[in-house]
């Protein structure tokens, strides 16, 4: 980078840079250029187009355009007129460009993956939701409120960064979505698709099942780590549920949610709150032990119990063990 040509061009030393590459001195300036000539390009041109944000062409954003060419005079005084008329348009594109990308990042980082891309496909309307069956994935870290009154604030919000990563990594793993994080909470969802049967259903409830044995044995990674370095360790509460809900915008008119909501919501947040009572990582529905597949290892049921919001009293059911989990071995790609 120290001794590139886009380097001056990129911190507005200069507008353009032309070099004729006819020797191999050509290459003290800039080694890069040598190599274009022994690839047999006899001429270079670079210039940097600015998108001149305010006025301030040095400080401004913009792209930096390169071009060389094989013939045996190089660039003539038409070719660089040529090339400095289509920088900026070119720019422009680019630039248009680059803000849809960085849009969809956004997007996804904050509003999940299928949201951000509902949103950005014009899916704005206030009220306006779609009625989908969903596996529902809520966590909730044990501990969390008890050590935010003991911990410092930035050592907080690190531990709390590193365990939302660790619940959520294996949602996008296995197919889902990470809808939103709640504080110390996190709700995801593993939609299935309108048309589907009970075999997709099934496989949904599987992956949604594989994150949530899978968040559990990272964070159980994690507080081995932790504990090892004396640091306060967190547990993680996991419910697992399977219903329709609606899926959409909600809010006031000037602050919307692409968010879901409806009784199924309800009620897996109330499951949660028992991993608690009955002293399990994981809380499972009814609804959703059989919709998995016949193939599917049994679950352990826990009774009957009531909860708070819901009518009738529900079977709970959970699983035998939580395998730990082995990170991946990284690879060496370097050969």
């Amino acid at each position: 980078w120290i001794k590139s040509p886009i380097r001056p061009l990129a911190e507005g030393q200069v507008r353009e840079i032309r070099r004729r590459l006819l020797g191999p001195e050509v290459g003290r300036e800039f080694p890069i250029l040598e190599e274009f000539r022994q690839q047999g390009a006899t001429d270079y041109y670079a210039t940097r187009s600015a998108y001149g944000f305010d006025g301030q062409y040095e400080e401004s954003p913009g792209i930096v355009f390169t071009w060389t060419t094989k013939r045996p005079n190089g660039f003539n005084d038409a070719d660089l007129n040529l090339l400095r008329a289509l920088a900026a348009p070119l720019a422009l594109t680019m630039r248009v460009a680059a803000n849809r990308r960085l849009a969809v990042g956004l997007a996804a980082t904050y509003l999940g993956q299928d949201a951000g891309r509902r949103v950005l496909a014009g899916d704005i309307q206030r009220g306006k939701t779609n009625t989908i069956s969903a596996v529902l994935l809520y966590g909730d870290l044990r501990g969390f409120t008890r050590l935010a009154d003991a911990v410092q604030r930035d050592e907080l919000i690190e531990m709390l960064d590193d365990y939302l990563e660790c619940m959520a990594v294996p949602v996008e793993k296995f197919g889902g979505q990470v809808l939103k994080f709640m504080g110390d909470g996190m709700l995801g969802t593993f939609e299935v698709k309108q048309g589907e049967g009970a075999k997709e259903r099934g496989e949904e409830c599987v992956a949604a099942l594989n994150a949530a044995l899978e968040a559990h044995g990272r964070i159980e990674a994690l507080n081995r780590d932790r504990a090892a370095a004396g640091k306060p360790i967190m547990t993680l509460d996991l419910a697992l549920h399977l219903g329709e809900v609606l899926y959409g915008n909600v809010g006031s008119p000037t602050r919307l949610d692409f968010t879901v909501v409806g009784p199924a919501v309800n009620e897996v947040s109330r499951l949660e709150t028992m991993c608690q009572a009955l002293d399990r990582g994981l809380i499972i529905s009814k609804a959703f032990k059989d919709a998995m597949p016949p193939e599917a290892p049994p679950l352990l049921p826990l009774g009957r119990y009531g909860l708070r919001s819901v009518r009738d009293p529900v079977e709970l059911y959970t699983v035998e063990t939580i395998p730990p989990w082995v990170p991946p071995v990284a690879t060496d790609n370097t050969n």
